[in-house]
């Protein structure tokens, strides 16, 4: 079990969009207590229907993310717009970082 501040830095990339949205913000949570240094999510923005691959349920998105909503959670946000370019229409993706406030 972890205990607050016991790892340096907690990464999700496109990790957070397989939760629903509860447990994706209750995993933000635990997160930014165990990471020292802060926790870093980049994640696609908006609806991105993703179902699952390969027979892989856990492919499957289970929620959709704004900017606005992590910037409202202490997360410092960048949009890169159109980053997806490989979908129709590309949707855009985001960084986003928190600091811990110690």
């Amino acid at each position: 079990t972890l205990s607050d501040g016991q790892v340096d830095l907690a990464l999700l990339i496109d990790v957070l969009e397989h939760f629903p949205r509860r447990e994706a913000l209750r995993l933000l949570t635990r997160l930014e207590r165990f990471a020292r240094l802060g926790v870093v999510v980049f994640l696609p923005l908006g609806v991105v229907p993703q179902e699952a691959l390969d027979g892989n349920d856990l492919q499957r998105h289970r929620s959709a993310w704004r900017a606005r909503e992590l910037l409202r959670l202490g997360y410092d946000v960048t949009v890169y717009e159109g980053f997806h370019a490989q979908l129709t229409p590309p949707p855009d993706a985001a960084w986003a970082i928190k600091r811990p406030n110690r």
